[in-house]
């Protein structure tokens, strides 16, 4: 089984008798396990940015395109056009990939989670992100952080936050978090905000005695990075920035000394919780085990958080126009502008917020008092008979245009449907329209219409 060499495409042969042969036998990569069925490897991962892609394919090969001016391509300091092949320390196989974005800039660090517990860096170290024990010059090669930083413990899971002033966490074989990188908000709980520039262990949580870890959660970017651990007894811990009462408690302080427990209502019944940072701010949604939903922190811009109220909201609040709760997710790019969007397991979609060029999915055009005149959500208009599996919401800054996401969903019958701005036929339509303007006359946009490319 032969690896490929430095540079080699996803779509080059590399793992046949032949190709072995002819490249002289197999010159790294000696205890690999790859696939030799003669098919081009799935892509198990795919992680993007302002100016750059990352992706990791079933065999454990990682590969990077675009921006490289941090070394974010490995092994030097240029852009790259097309896919090159990142070769890890030992050749090591990847079963994760991580790097911050969020945010429309260049600058980035990449990470890695090796099968056997270690994590790579590489690229951008401006506040220590590399965990190599310095900050400012940044990473043009791969770099292995030591399990002993981890105090020998194995990693299982790796995160980052968005923009350059980010922070890294890595969760242990133990179900404890550690990280290291900006620390502006106090989220590493060594009660400063000293940036640390190797992996440092968030105190005050025992997994052993609340149940064990059932999720976490990070996010946000420079002072407003938050982290957050659901337990197994249905209660959310959190770390660092809590200006908006975002950790699910009664207080708007920052937690900056480790991981404190929210006990307001409905801890002990969480079983579910989103924690989101979009447009500088943060909003935390979660779900209990009735199927109720509640939402606490940031919610002043256009009725975001699906209350009927135009303000930050602590401790949590129930929603009742939003049950079984399965995704959530708010989209702001410029200003006070936002809009949130909520898929329940029943796959109906609502929204409320924000309603340039019929984000909502709704016909009512502009910001309106709601569908029922409560500033709540609406019902998404959606084809008959339809059941939404997922849905994104995705655009750029686009100044004072306002041009909102150009959100997309797909069916649990396989199709794939598109909303709201298309200029340019950037959800793949064929043809332009602004607000979706295909029928004769008039606009029904806001009900979601299936691209010509759909299938």
């Amino acid at each position: 089984n032969l690896a490929p060499t430095a540079g080699a495409t996803q779509a080059d042969t590399w793992n046949t008798e032949k190709g072995m042969a002819q490249q002289g036998g197999n010159r790294r990569n000696k205890n690999r396990n790859r696939s030799v069925d003669q098919r081009t490897p799935k892509w198990m991962q795919i992680e993007y940015m302002y100016g750059s892609t990352y992706h990791l394919d079933e065999t454990g090969n990682v590969y990077s395109v675009g921006y490289g001016g941090h070394g974010q391509n490995a092994g030097n300091f240029g852009n790259e056009s097309r896919a090159v092949w990142i070769q890890m320390p030992e050749d090591k196989k990847i079963i994760k990939i991580a790097m911050n974005n969020q945010t429309e800039s260049n600058t980035h660090t990449k990470i890695a989670l090796t099968e056997d517990g270690h994590v790579v860096t590489w690229g951008y170290n401006g506040y220590g992100q590399c965990g190599n024990g310095y900050s400012g010059q940044n990473q043009s090669n791969v770099y292995m952080i030591p399990k002993e930083y981890f105090d020998g413990k194995r990693v299982i899971d790796i995160a980052t936050t968005g923009g350059n002033t980010s922070a890294v966490f890595a969760r242990t074989s133990d179900d404890q978090i550690y990280a290291w990188g900006n620390n502006d908000s106090g989220v590493m709980g060594q009660s400063n905000t000293n940036d640390y520039f190797r992996p440092v262990l968030i105190p005050g949580w025992n997994p052993a005695t609340n149940g064990g870890l059932r999720q976490w959660h990070i996010s946000g970017h420079s002072s407003a990075i938050a982290a957050y651990i659901l337990d197994g007894n249905g209660y959310i811990w959190h770390s660092g920035y809590n200006a908006y009462g975002n950790a699910g408690g009664t207080d708007t302080t920052n937690h900056q000394a480790g991981w404190v427990k929210s006990t307001a209502s409905p801890g002990g019944s969480i079983v579910d919780i989103w924690p989101l940072w979009w447009n500088g701010y943060n909003t935390t949604w979660m779900r209990d085990d009735s199927g109720n939903t509640w939402t606490c922190g940031y919610g002043g811009n256009y009725y975001v958080n699906g209350t009927g109220t135009n303000s930050t909201v602590y401790p949590p609040t129930q929603l009742d126009k939003v049950k079984n709760l399965k995704h959530v997710q708010v989209f702001g790019t410029y200003s006070n502008t936002g809009m949130t969007m909520w898929l329940q397991d029943d796959g109906k979609l609502m929204a409320m917020g924000y309603n340039n060029y019929r984000s909502t999915a709704h016909p009512v055009w502009g910001q309106s008092n709601g569908e029922d005149g409560t500033y709540k959500p609406y019902h998404c208009y959606i084809p008959a008979a339809t059941k939404i599996k997922w849905f994104w919401l995705d655009g750029n800054y686009q100044s004072t245009n306002y041009y909102g996401p150009h959100g997309m969903c797909v069916t649990e019958s396989g199709t794939m449907h598109h909303w709201g701005f298309s200029g340019y036929s950037t959800n793949g339509s064929g043809f332009l329209a602004g607000h979706h303007q295909w029928a004769i006359s008039g606009h029904p946009g806001g009900t979601m219409c299936q691209g010509g490319m759909s299938r």
